[in-house]
């Protein structure tokens, strides 16, 4: 009997340890995290923090203004992670990061990436070196993001240098120095799949397949609007109160009528800028400009109106350079110059 004793207490012991280096993660790996949001005084509804630590599942939490005009958020995430809090009537986020920390935040309703952010480590340092490579942005945050390649803060750098340079092999190989914790990031996924897309977006590729829904709200597939008895199709992709667009528009139909134009508008998309379009043609701002042949390979993207004379003279692509045949554009589009460089001006994704 005494044998048997011992033999059960030896299982239970065995079991509780095993339990106990289960549970060790979360103890040693979890950090908590509280955050305070103040919020503008005739604040309503609710407001949500979106926590990225799953690229295909973010998690949201919400909470109500209580007393104070303040709500709480508290929660746990293994490292440093990239968040956006979110009033319910839309509009900017504030970007974040939330960690181990008590995190008070003053919520700027206008602009919310102006908000105060105060108690977070993480969030001072990327607000720090953001000011700090003010004047040289591209050198600066590269030198940092190669000194920093295991920090989980520096995917969400590098997607920032990536929307600023025109270097993309020096994003990859950056990319490629990234390890540790960086590689568990929302923002190193979403680099690794921008990165996927310029290789398939690359000049001499077909033109991906994608639908969109045009002005009418009809639901078009871009192949079925492609011309193609012509040297090539410019896809400009827009929104209809985007005056620069509608110069753009007027541009194309005064001097260049002889190449086919498809006008896509971001705002009429049912998902605005989470819409097929602009996933498939990695759109970062508006206008955003395409240029294919006649079989529909891309010759061109993401290039400006005053561009457009050399990339068809480099590219071999005739054109009559019409200057009063008509193109199909929205009606009433305002009467507009061949913008310079310096009046080139673009409106960022949000």
């Amino acid at each position: 009997m005494q044998h048997k004793s011992v033999s059960l207490l030896s299982c239970i012991s065995r079991t509780a340890v095993g339990l106990w280096l289960m549970l060790l993660p979360t103890f040693v790996f979890c950090q908590s995290f509280h955050i305070t949001v103040t919020l503008p005084p005739k604040t309503t509804g609710v407001v949500t923090l979106t926590i990225y630590d799953s690229y295909s599942h973010p998690r949201h939490m919400t909470a109500s203004k209580g007393k104070g005009n303040t709500c709480d958020f508290t929660g746990t995430v293994k490292q440093p992670t990239y968040a956006e809090l979110q009033l319910n009537n839309g509009g900017e986020p504030l970007q974040l990061f939330v960690e181990n920390a008590n995190i008070s935040i003053l919520f700027d309703k206008e602009n919310p990436n102006a908000s105060r952010v105060t108690g977070s480590r993480s969030n001072s340092q990327i607000r720090y070196q953001m000011e700090l490579c003010g004047d040289n942005p591209e050198e600066c945050l590269a030198t940092h993001i190669a000194e920093h390649a295991d920090s989980p803060l520096t995917p969400f750098l590098l997607n920032r240098l990536m929307d600023i340079t025109d270097e993309p092999e020096r994003i990859r190989s950056l990319h490629q120095q990234l390890n540790g914790q960086a590689k568990e990031t929302y923002h190193y996924t979403l680099l690794t799949e921008r990165l996927k897309r310029q290789e398939t977006l690359a000049a001499g590729n077909p033109l991906p397949y994608f639908r969109y829904f045009d002005d009418n709200q009809k639901l078009v597939a871009i192949d079925t609007v492609l011309a193609a008895d012509t040297t090539g199709n410019i896809i400009l992709v827009g929104a209809s109160w985007c005056s620069q667009c509608g110069n753009i528009i007027n541009i194309l139909r005064n001097n260049y009528s002889d190449i086919p134009a498809v006008v896509i508008n971001i705002d009429k998309q049912h998902k605005k800028w989470d819409c097929n379009v602009v996933e498939f043609l990695d759109i970062e701002h508006i206008p955003f400009l395409v240029l294919v042949d006649a079989k529909s390979h891309i010759v061109a993207r993401d290039f400006r109106i005053w561009e457009l004379d050399r990339i068809l003279k480099a590219s071999d692509m005739p054109h009559a350079g019409s200057p009063t045949a008509a193109t199909a554009s929205p009606a009433g589009s305002p009467t507009a110059a061949a913008p310079s460089p310096a009046d080139d001006t673009a409106t960022a994704k949000q």
